[in-house]
């Protein structure tokens, strides 16, 4: 059957259908108080409230609404039509709360709330909202509000699951590994998920163990400068010196030392029998990633498993 044709969103013949007696109006839902205006063109249902709304405003803000509440069905026997105070269209998966908080998006002035937790819940509902509708310009909004707000990083990890927001993967997964993981709470592994949290542990473990290798065992200087007159002594000192101020510093178990920041100590040291221009080198190669540490490697490894396991849901 070929479908119907639509002029600027406005459906030229209702579809006849026989609509579930549940979803019919006898007197079971109220209006709402603030959000029914009374020269509205549309009547939607959540829960148990009713909205009558601008329905030219909702289609203009995506493709996705438009075609939602362009075609209006109606009852094969008698008058009523969907999309009435009689027969509203019900609106499924959103609360009153987050489709009220999406109303007062809307609507002049818009929010006006100080409170953090309050903040957070309403930016939540929007992008829940937005996402599922493709609102972009409301999803984006909803998103910079978040990400300026000091979210834990599981909630963070929670969010970009639940909308695809894989921005926020690398600086959740660098949080959480800076801390331990046993200091994680069961809130926190709700959000995070098993399968996410078995990533976690098992790139834990591999940074663990790498940072103990690296640790350990000194970068070899394979060429000395022309200027080092001893290269054994140098090669040893520079050995001496990476345990004495990197290893202990990166296996600190309070605050470690950084893998980045080897580069900037080393750039500082200073020893008779340690050539300057041969640790000037082996700084140059760390900043051309000649010599690589691995625990970014390993970051990297699990940011991208947890990105394509949240692009596969």
């Amino acid at each position: 059957m070929a479908e119907p044709m639509h002029t600027e969103g406005v459906p030229t013949q209702p579809q006849t259908v026989v609509p579930d007696e549940n979803l019919l109006n006898h007197g079971q839902w109220q209006r709402h108080d603030k959000f029914w205006y009374e020269d509205g063109s549309m009547v939607l249902r959540v829960q148990n409230l009713l909205y009558k709304i601008y329905i030219g405003i909702f289609t203009q803000l995506s493709p996705v609404l438009s075609e939602i509440l362009s075609i209006p069905a109606q009852l094969a026997v008698g008058q009523l039509q969907e999309g009435t105070e009689a027969w509203p269209l019900f609106l499924a998966g959103f609360t009153i709360q987050e489709f009220d908080d999406f109303m007062a998006y809307l609507s002049p002035p818009g929010w006006k709330v100080t409170d953090a937790s309050e903040q957070e819940r309403m930016f939540t509902g929007l992008l829940k909202i937005a996402d599922r509708w493709q609102i972009s310009d409301a999803r984006a909004y909803a998103i910079t509000q978040l990400h300026l707000m000091p979210l834990l990083p599981s909630h963070r990890l929670e969010l970009a699951r639940m909308f695809t927001i894989l921005e926020w993967v690398e600086p959740a997964v660098r949080t959480i590994f800076d801390g331990k993981l046993a200091d994680l709470t069961s809130d926190d592994l709700d959000r995070i998920g098993y399968w996410v949290f078995v990533l976690l542990v098992k790139g834990k473990e591999c940074m663990a163990t790498e940072l103990q290798r690296t640790a350990s065992v000194a970068p070899k200087i394979d060429d000395h400068d022309w200027s080092c007159k001893k290269p054994d002594a140098c090669a040893e000192t520079f050995k001496r010196l990476w345990w004495e101020k990197v290893g202990r510093r990166l296996l600190h178990p309070v605050v470690p030392m950084k893998t980045f920041a080897i580069r900037w100590e080393v750039r500082t040291w200073k020893h008779a029998d340690l050539n300057v221009a041969c640790c000037d080198h082996m700084v140059q190669k760390m900043e051309l990633k000649e010599i690589e540490f691995p625990d970014e490697k390993i970051i990297d490894g699990v940011v991208q498993a947890i990105s394509n396991y949240y692009l596969a849901l």
